[in-house]
């Protein structure tokens, strides 16, 4: 066939699906037939080879409005296709049309928002932007995101200080740590860290720690045998600038050997709304490895803690400073602990102060002290502490604990080493070094002592108390108060007898000794009870009074 007179293309024969059409270059209509692999619609369609001085050819079909492919003579060969779109393809629901035919490149905006890149643009960072960062060799199945290891796109994210959007229920799996550090002090150079806005994403590192393997439940999360444990996010970096970054709606899944989240020399991270499940800690404070190093203002606010997490925070050392400056658990914390555990670990060397404690403290089973200091330094906590469920719980056991607000609880407690003040703090040097300086609130201290002959140093020197003592066949109510002047001449007032059968002076041999005033029980199974008044004036310290309020000269 040829072309008529007036230069229309003719019918050609139909081309096989064993024939390229890619080699197809005379002018001509030419039918595909449907199962040609270089058709481009496998269900066939008609290619048309046009004779206009620019050689060009079209290819349309059922699902191919309009192909368009240009000959390039100087290769002689075809052009790629460019299909044309048409609207209902776009209005489409269907995979692999509507959003999915076009493509979006985040731009830098530098004009009023007037286009579709640009409204995308000033939208929040989705992970899934820094996905090709992930190795196919960190793919263990390529088609199913849960097997990746996110944590190059997180690092990479990071590198471009860049704070990215997690998706509300999907799964993030790390298989290597991601670590944040923080090396320029400017508002636009803080890496910012990973949220999600429209929910709560879940970020599963079960994979770190040899997977929990080796870990000794019938010892502390803090026994030096214990596995070393491994942390799924760690942040660092720029200690002494308050950097107000934080993680937001992300549930945190581990194991014994793993925990999720550590700062280390970095100040002014919060973490909120998110969960912590099996961990060995949810949240480590560490001060690095040098000195003039520290973790300062790191809060936890609206979090909870599962019965999986062992222990819910912990502060480490290191080879840093002592200081954990405001550093604890903030407004909302809810924490169920686990039976015979600690949720709070103050390490060998550590000093938190101005930190917040404001959680709600669930315990059942076997009751360990909500907080475990390891220090020899005093700790200093303020907030709204809530303890429910197993009877005497103890507060705090080794250092002294300071607390500066309200203790809530729905069973009876034991305050131990936690020192309830109402207002106070440690002193630096020009306050004598004092571990504390201010006023604690009243203490009631219960006694139950088995056998006769038991000697009780029931209060301390410096305060005032209320005492009752009962056994069998006596009573006694009385008030005394002690002084001392530096640590010589201890002192006391005269008993002031309320009520009783005995004069407790005699009756129970009460003596001055270097820790406070002793009794002697008389009978067994005596119970003695005092209220205290801790921190009256006191020159301990050689020139300071602790309990000050207002200091004048005159």
């Amino acid at each position: 066939m040829s072309e008529n007179n007036y230069g229309a293309l003719m019918m050609k024969s139909t081309l096989s699906a064993s024939v390229d059409i890619d080699s197809v270059v005379l002018p001509g209509i030419y039918p595909v037939s449907p199962g040609n692999p270089s058709s481009p619609d496998p269900e066939g369609g008609l290619l048309t080879v046009h004779s206009d001085s620019i050689k060009h050819r079209t290819f349309s079909s059922k699902s191919e409005a309009l192909g368009i492919s240009t000959y390039n003579v100087s290769r002689a060969k075809w052009n790629d296709w460019y299909f044309s779109v048409m609207p209902a393809d776009l209005l489409s629901d269907e995979e692999g049309k509507g959003g999915d035919m076009t493509s979006f490149t985040r731009r830098k905006i530098n004009s009023q928002v007037s286009n579709i890149n640009q409204a995308l643009s000033t939208h929040a960072v989705s992970i899934w932007e820094y996905a090709d960062k992930i190795e196919d060799s960190d793919k263990e199945d390529p088609s199913n995101p849960l097997t990746w290891d996110w944590a190059p796109a997180f690092n990479a994210a990071h590198a471009d200080n860049t704070r990215v959007n997690l998706m509300d229920k999907e799964v993030y799996t790390l298989k290597t740590p991601v670590i944040f550090e923080f090396t320029a002090d400017g508002y636009s150079d803080y890496s910012r860290l990973p949220q999600c806005l429209n929910g709560l994403a879940v970020i599963d590192y079960s994979a770190l720690g040899n997977g929990g393997a080796g870990f000794d439940f019938s010892r502390t999360v803090y026994d030096k045998t214990q596995p070393a444990y491994e942390s799924a996010f760690t942040i660092k970096g720029l200690s002494g600038h308050v950097i107000l970054q934080a993680f937001d709606g992300i549930a945190f899944k581990g194991n014994e050997n793993t925990s999720a989240i550590k700062l280390i020399g970095t100040d002014g991270v919060k973490i909120y709304g998110c969960i912590f499940a099996r961990n060995r800690y949810g949240v480590v404070f560490n001060n690095g490895e040098s000195e003039g190093t520290y973790t300062e203002l790191g809060t936890l606010e609206y979090c909870r803690w599962r019965g999986s997490c062992l222990a819910s925070i912990a502060y480490e050392k290191g080879n840093g400073d002592t200081s954990f400056h405001g550093s604890g658990l903030g407004e909302g914390c809810y924490v169920t602990v686990p039976s015979g555990r600690s949720p709070v670990i103050i390490g060998e060397g550590c000093q938190p102060y101005n930190a917040p404690m404001n959680a709600n403290f669930w315990t059942s089973g076997v009751s360990a002290p909500i907080i475990t200091n390891l220090s020899s330094l005093p700790s200093h906590f303020y907030g709204h502490l809530k303890s429910e469920g197993s009877f005497n719980t103890t507060l705090s056991s080794g250092g002294l604990v300071y607390f500066y607000g309200t203790i809530s609880h729905w069973s009876g407690i034991d305050k131990g080493t936690l020192r309830q003040a109402l207002r106070g703090g440690p002193t630096g040097p020009t306050g004598g070094n004092l571990p504390f300086s201010g006023i604690l609130t009243p203490v009631i201290t219960h006694y139950e002592i088995a056998s006769m002959g038991t000697q009780v140093v029931f209060m301390d020197y410096n305060e005032d108390a209320t005492v009752s003592i009962s056994g069998d066949t006596y009573f006694s109510v009385f008030k005394v108060q002690t002084a001392r002047r530096l640590n010589n001449n201890p002192t006391n007032t005269p008993l002031l007898l309320t009520n009783g059968n005995v004069n407790p002076l005699t009756k129970f041999n009460i003596t001055r000794t270097a820790q406070g005033l002793r009794m002697t029980t008389i009978e067994d199974n005596t119970e003695i009870v005092v209220w205290r008044q801790r921190g009256l004036p006191d020159k301990a310290s050689g020139f300071n009074y602790t309990t000050a309020d207002h200091w004048i000269n005159l």
